[in-house]
């Protein structure tokens, strides 16, 4: 199985294979185009498509069943509780229930999960536009890849984050947490409780805003200045600076205004989880946050989110959920940053639920399988 996160300057793809109870980590081929892609608007015959596509057939990925990522605007997702209904009436009690978002029934995919929470008996709803779904497919068999799956990107980040949280204390472990997955150019932030996304949140933060700081501040090229980022000495201050070793000795970058837009849409998720609970209740506290992407691997910068939202900040590492088998090429891509591979591992980690149910009967089908269009 593929995961595929399909990003604004090209793709993630991670390989997972299963043998036995071992998930096998067996391909991470992070591939990128200097126009970048627009997914909601681009074609097959794109260059930028086709120069993905041998790409990925060049790694040797062509015809795999995959699951992709689509954007979280506009997703619906309500748990909710059947009681005794017969599978056959489920479908339509879910579009029933939640018939406020749906404008047009011909425009959404609606599904519904398999598993029910083992506590409340409640099972997931998910409502998607139908025209995001069939253009990201689409998008996907263009690459060259068989679309079996698509999520949105928190689920499939929920399900490695979901493994980390679970080896921590019993008291970070049930309480809730803040996910915070930071882009290139955007950055999301996810409230949990119980293994539930609650709240979801998508604001204008990135690496290339650090990028973009050090390129003016050291009058570097583009390329220069990403370089910078990326070298192991860089790190982040307690006073949200940028130490950044040049051959004149350390320059310091301030970056404390892209660090504030960070911080302030955190907190602003956070009050309002807070918020919809009683004063001092356990259940609307935050007890942890979470950090992955591309800047995750930023010396200090755990410590300063740590410091910035006082609670525990740790990361959510993709590589602590498989086992790696991996080409010597490949090995040192994701050692060097495993973090942007973590939205990809989680798509490609669908494989638990497909591979059960091929045992069940002879056709695939996903956990959360679409019960109309």
């Amino acid at each position: 199985m593929v995961g595929l996160d399909l990003g604004s300057h090209g793709l993630k793809a991670i390989v997972i294979r299963q043998e036995g109870r071992a998930n096998i980590l067996s391909h991470a081929i992070q591939l990128s185009v200097d126009c970048g892609v627009d997914w909601d608007t681009a074609t097959p015959h794109d260059p930028a498509v086709r120069e993905l596509r041998g790409q990925l057939a060049a790694a040797g990925l062509k015809g795999f069943a995959t699951a992709f990522s689509i954007p979280t605007q506009g997703v619906v997702q309500r748990w909710l509780d059947f009681e005794d209904l017969p599978e056959e009436e489920i479908p339509a009690a879910a579009r029933h229930r939640l018939r406020k978002f749906i404008a047009d029934n011909n425009k959404v995919y609606v599904t519904i999960s398999e598993d029910t929470d083992p506590f409340s008996n409640e099972r997931l709803v998910t409502i998607a536009p139908k025209v995001t779904v069939d253009r990201y497919a689409e998008m996907v068999l263009a690459l060259g890849l068989r679309p079996v799956t698509a999520e949105p990107e928190s689920n499939s980040l929920l399900r490695v984050a979901g493994s980390v949280l679970r080896r921590r204390s019993p008291l970070l472990r049930d309480g809730s947490a803040i996910l915070i997955d930071i882009g290139l150019h955007r950055t999301r932030v996810d409230i949990i409780r119980d293994e539930r996304v609650e709240f979801t949140r998508e604001f204008h933060f990135g690496s290339h805003g650090f990028v973009a700081r050090i390129e003016k501040e050291l009058v570097l090229t583009q390329a220069e200045a990403e370089a910078a980022l990326e070298q192991p000495t860089t790190r982040l201050s307690p006073r949200g600076w940028l130490q950044v070793a040049t051959p004149g000795g350390i320059a310091q970058v301030d970056v404390n205004e892209p660090l504030g837009v960070l911080l302030h849409e955190s907190n602003r998720l956070i009050r309002y989880f807070r918020s919809i609970y009683p004063e001092r209740s356990y259940s609307g506290t935050v007890c942890s946050a979470l950090l992955t992407g591309g800047l995750a691997d930023l010396t200090g910068l755990v410590d300063f989110v740590e410091r910035s939202l006082v609670m525990e900040t740790g990361t959510i590492d993709p590589l602590s959920v498989v086992r790696v088998d991996l080409p010597e090429e490949q090995f040192v891509t994701l050692a060097r940053s495993p973090y942007v591979f973590t939205t990809a591992t989680g798509l490609a980690l669908a494989i638990r639920n497909l591979n059960r149910h091929e045992k069940e009967e002879p056709h695939d089908r996903t956990r959360n399988r679409p019960i109309a269009a």
